[in-house]
């Protein structure tokens, strides 16, 4: 999936892609992959922290995003979108957490990951006095915390590293776009 999202990030045009790992063995899947390896300021802790710690390292003069890698059907026009938007925008997932969150320059929201994050995203946004959008009919919003997350999405189509993946599991999975 991380491929799938990378490549979907890279193709909607964000040129610095970061990674935010918490372990050895994500950071290497992310220097494998030629990403920038943002470290967890403090593996096995609170991610809200690690998300704010990373966000203050890549500053504020552009759009930035936090982006699950859990999110194998997101798509670049989804990423395009998402890049050029001038309020905070979330896209909330089914079960009410953060797929996405996009800040546009100099918008400073804290990191509210748990459950029924994408509420708290906006409840924080507003909070600090900016405007929000929420995004659920993104394609970045389907995310695949489980097997029958995989499994729907993957009936709806899904990037193909993921495909591949799938196909090698159980075949006749349709890709994004067939």
């Amino acid at each position: 999936m991380l491929d799938d999202v990378v490549a979907a990030l890279r193709a909607g045009g964000v040129a610095d892609v970061r990674v935010l790992a918490a372990d050895d063995a994500a950071a290497d899947a992310a220097a494998a992959r030629g990403l920038a390896v943002l470290r967890d300021p403090d593996p096995g802790g609170d991610l809200r922290a690690a998300v704010d710690a990373g966000l203050a390292a890549v500053g504020d003069t552009d759009v930035r995003m936090v982006v699950a890698a859990d999110l194998p059907a997101l798509t670049a026009d989804d990423v395009a979108t998402l890049r050029a938007v001038d309020r905070v925008t979330v896209v909330p997932t089914p079960d009410g957490g953060t797929a996405v969150l996009a800040l546009p320059p100099g918008a400073t929201v804290p990191a509210r990951y748990g459950p029924g994050s994408a509420a708290a995203h906006v409840d924080a946004a507003r909070s600090a006095g900016h405007a929000v959008t929420l995004r659920p009919d993104s394609a970045g919003a389907r995310d695949a915390d489980a097997a029958a997350d995989l499994s729907a999405l993957a009936a709806t189509g899904v990037g193909p590293a993921t495909a591949a993946t799938l196909a090698a599991v159980a075949p006749t999975r349709p890709t994004r776009g067939t």
